[in-house]
């Protein structure tokens, strides 16, 4: 099968996911995505008592295969679902819990209206419920082409334009709020609307037009000014 242009073999991840001390049994999957592309999720049966979390897969796995054939999640098993001759049923194994790898720890949440408006963007990008500002977007499920699709959101959300490689070098929330923030009267417009955007959410459909006209007009003013 293909995934983003490249040849995968599911068998050949498997392998190598089998090869790791802590692991007893292991299958990988395509799953599709809303957005239309794809995603690896492994499911590994562990040895009792042993540790392994998305981050530490994804760092064993990189010592044997190409990034594009690494899983984006992986999905703890007390056992695999099996057929009556002992074949592993890829149809029952369970839907990911959509719960980013920093979830089998305690996630940095966000400290600012910017962060949180980037972090549910992430969250959705990356199809995940909730995405911690120190996470990864890299080692999370994110690829060059999810970076295009940020890129474009944050365009129509905030009426900035960041080239693709801030992305590799701000790879976290954390890091790419501050980058936006550097920009001086771009990253105090991006902070307003991340402001406002949150401010929107629980409102009626009037006092959120209300809001966004105020606002129009103190940008309009700052501008004369």
């Amino acid at each position: 099968m293909k995934l983003r242009g490249y040849r995968i073999e599911l068998g050949e991840i498997e392998a190598a996911l089998d090869s790791h001390p802590a692991v007893i049994q292991s299958a990988v999957v395509l799953e599709a995505m809303p957005q239309g592309d794809g995603r690896l999720v492994a499911y590994a049966v562990i040895e009792p008592g042993a540790s392994l979390a998305t981050a530490d897969m994804r760092q064993f796995l990189k010592g044997c295969l190409p990034d594009y054939m690494i899983p984006s999640i992986l999905v703890r098993l007390d056992a695999m679902p099996l057929t009556p001759n002992g074949k592993i049923y890829r149809r029952g194994l369970p839907a990911p819990d959509q719960i980013g790898p920093e979830a089998e720890g305690e996630i940095t949440r966000p400290r600012t209206p910017l962060e949180e408006v980037l972090a549910a963007m992430w969250a959705d990008v990356l199809n995940l419920d909730e995405v911690g500002i120190d996470d990864d977007f890299f080692e999370i499920g994110g690829h060059s082409i999810l970076v295009t699709q940020l890129v474009s959101r944050l365009r129509v959300t905030f009426q900035i334009e960041l080239p693709m490689r801030t992305f590799f070098e701000s790879p976290t929330v954390a890091q790419l709020a501050k980058a936006i923030l550097s920009r001086r009267e771009q990253g105090e417009k991006a902070e307003r609307i991340a402001e406002l955007l949150l401010s929107i959410v629980n409102c009626s459909d009037d006092e959120a037009e209300a809001m966004l006209r105020d606002d129009c007009y103190s940008d309009q003013g700052r501008t004369q000014e």
